[in-house]
């Protein structure tokens, strides 16, 4: 009994030096903009797109074609990238995922998840944060600019999927590590989400 007490408060104390006394936004955060492509990020993650220059769909085995470039412009001026990935046919071709990466890089860096996910044959539309991959600036978003980016992207989701002739009916929200903050915060945030009463 005296073992798991001390082991109980070990693990609370360790939570609590860890959420108290470290910066987490610098270790949550790791973007890499497309203007700091380099030989040796090229090498060691593959992320390798120079600003302007189309991502490599087709190496993730998504046929460029399918796919268009969607710049979503923020309430500042700024913009961030996204893409819409069409459906290649199937059960889920009425379903929309819209995908928000993790704390590294940029969409690049997760277009193996993208390519997973296109082949559920549902229609994808995968969104970049302020400062990563080909948004329009390099500087990382504090919290409130990724929380209005994330408002902002998520209204926008209707016109993008109306311009390729897709429903809103159908759309999941799907958060891959850091990118769960942003899908959760489109879920709650949004009135018509299956999650609010």
């Amino acid at each position: 009994m005296i073992a798991r007490v001390f082991s109980c408060v070990v693990v609370c104390g360790a939570v609590f030096f860890v959420g108290g006394c470290f910066d987490l936004d610098s270790f949550v955060w790791n973007p890499k903009h497309c203007s700091t492509i380099d030989d040796e990020l090229c090498e060691q993650k593959e992320m390798c797109t120079k600003c302007g220059d189309p991502l490599p769909f087709e190496k993730w085995g998504i046929p460029q074609e399918s796919v268009t470039q969607h710049p979503i412009a923020l309430d500042d001026g700024e913009t961030n990238d996204s893409w819409f990935v069409a459906s290649k046919g199937g059960d889920l071709s009425d379903v929309t995922i819209v995908y928000s990466h993790g704390n590294f890089g940029g969409i690049e860096h997760y277009l193996n998840r993208v390519g997973q996910l296109y082949q559920t044959g549902a229609n994808i539309y995968a969104v970049d944060y302020r400062g990563f991959g080909q948004s329009s600036t390099d500087a990382e978003p504090t919290e409130a600019q990724f929380l209005d980016d994330t408002h902002v992207a998520r209204d926008g989701v209707a016109d993008v999927l109306a311009s390729h002739g897709v429903s809103e009916t159908a759309v999941v929200l799907v958060g891959y590590s850091a990118g769960a903050l942003s899908a959760v915060e489109m879920a709650v945030s949004d009135d018509s989400c299956c999650c609010t009463s």
